[in-house]
C-alpha cells in the first residue's frame, strides 16, 4: 500500500537508518499525522462555542507505534537534541501505571520526571498513565513509540 505522505515514508527511513532494531520485524506498525495549528484566536474556547481563528500548518507530528510481546515501553523522539534531552526513555508499563491503591497523578508525574534528561517522555507517559487508570484501556503488551 502506498502512502501518501513523503515526509511519514522519511521518518520511517530515519528511525530505521538511526535507530535499527527499534521496531521489531513482523510486528505491525501503526504511523499517524497530525498537522499543527497556529491559534490566532480563541484556542480551545471553540469547544465552548466562542468564535477562533486558526488555522492548520504544513509542519506535524508524525507517530508511529508498534506492539511489543512484553510490557516494555519505548518512547523514541527523533527531535531529541543532546545535551538537553537524551532521545529514548525506555520504561516498563508498570512504571506508568497508578498502583491500585490510587496513586496521585502527581507522584507518577514526579516518577516519570526524575531524569531530566528525559523528562520530556512524561508527557507520552502521561496519556498512557490516565488512559490506564480511568479505565479506557488496558495495556497487557507494551509498545514501542517513535516520534518527530
Amino acid at each position: 500500500m502506498a502512502r501518501k505522505h513523503a515526509e511519514v515514508d522519511r521518518f520511517l527511513e530515519i528511525v530505521a537508518e538511526r535507530h535499527a532494531g527499534f521496531f521489531q520485524t513482523g510486528h505491525a506498525i501503526t504511523v499517524s499525522r497530525a498537522p499543527g495549528r497556529l491559534d490566532v484566536m480563541g484556542g480551545i474556547a471553540d469547544y465552548s462555542g466562542s468564535l477562533v481563528l486558526e488555522g492548520t500548518l504544513r509542519e506535524a507530528v508524525i507517530c508511529a507505534a508498534q506492539q511489543r510481546d512484553d510490557r516494555t515501553l519505548n518512547i523514541l523522539s527523533l527531535n531529541a537534541q543532546p545535551p538537553d534531552m537524551r532521545p529514548l526513555f525506555t520504561a516498563t508499563f508498570d512504571y506508568f501505571q497508578p498502583p491500585r491503591g490510587g496513586e496521585p497523578y502527581r507522584l507518577v508525574a514526579e516518577r516519570m520526571r526524575r531524569d531530566p534528561l528525559r523528562k520530556w517522555a512524561a508527557y507520552v507517559g502521561g496519556v498512557i498513565t490516565v488512559l490506564e487508570a480511568e479505565g479506557f484501556v488496558r495495556f497487557e503488551r507494551g509498545l514501542n513509540i517513535a516520534l518527530s
